[in-house]
């Protein structure tokens, strides 16, 4: 592998079984499935970056009523995966939905990427989205905040992508499979595999925006990730070059 070609590894904090219509737009309302919950470890042999700083499942499995099963805690993940927070040099806080971000203070010191446009929303979000965000948890934060897309490493550039939440942003990676975009938005492997080549996130704030974001997502990588699936899937939709990413147990 080249040297500056970058690994993603999800670190699987936890993970639930949920209905699987929460993430399909209008589809699979029958169907389950099972959700990761944690953070990626992004990584070459100059950078290590963190994608999202984690959600608190025990706190999460009370709030949403449903059961979650913890794989990992924090701290227990930097020994198996061999990173501590002195080794991190940023993090790229994708949005600020409490799943994706209560263990935010236990980052502390390492900079962190935000686009302005979701930190101005979280603070004040529409009523009908205001439980997906808690102030506590990101309210004492100092945020690199960005507008739009924005290179940060070479090999490594953050796109906006609003629809799931005002702010959302995604992030390409150069990895050797190729270009990979890690989605940002709450979804997972089934919403890039179906027939009609994409399914929009079911929880969004615009769904106008989410279908666009999605496309352009798909224009842009070579793979996806999906936030809430630890698997790099090939675009085309047939789900055929699914692969399972390192870490991911």
């Amino acid at each position: 592998m080249s040297s500056d070609k970058f690994t993603i590894t999800p670190i699987k904090l936890g993970e639930g079984k949920r209905p699987k219509s929460l993430y399909t737009y209008l589809s699979f309302y029958d169907d389950d499935t099972t959700v990761f919950y944690g953070i990626f470890l992004v990584r070459n042999k100059d950078y290590t970056i963190i994608i999202d700083t984690g959600t608190d499942l025990e706190s999460y499995s009370r709030s949403s009523g449903f059961e979650f099963h913890q794989i990992d805690n924090l701290f227990e993940s930097f020994i198996k995966y061999d990173y501590s927070l002195d080794k991190v040099d940023l993090i790229i806080q994708t949005h600020l939905h409490y799943d994706h971000c209560s263990l935010m203070p236990q980052f502390k010191g390492i900079r962190k990427y935000l686009q302005r446009k979701e930190l101005e929303y979280a603070i004040n979000p529409h009523p009908l989205m205001r439980s997906s965000y808690v102030r506590s948890y990101f309210e004492n934060e100092e945020f690199k905040l960005i507008d739009g897309d924005c290179s940060i490493l070479p090999g490594l550039d953050i796109v906006f992508v609003p629809g799931h939440s005002p702010g959302c942003q995604a992030v390409l990676i150069d990895t050797k499979e190729g270009k990979a975009a890690l989605t940002g938005f709450c979804c997972i492997s089934d919403n890039f595999t179906s027939k009609a080549g994409f399914i929009i996130p079911a929880y969004h704030e615009n769904p106008i925006d989410a279908y666009n974001s999605t496309r352009r997502l798909m224009e842009l990588a070579d793979f996806i990730c999906p936030n809430h699936s630890a698997q790099l899937i090939g675009n085309g939709g047939s789900g055929k070059n699914r692969k399972m990413l390192r870490g991911a147990h």
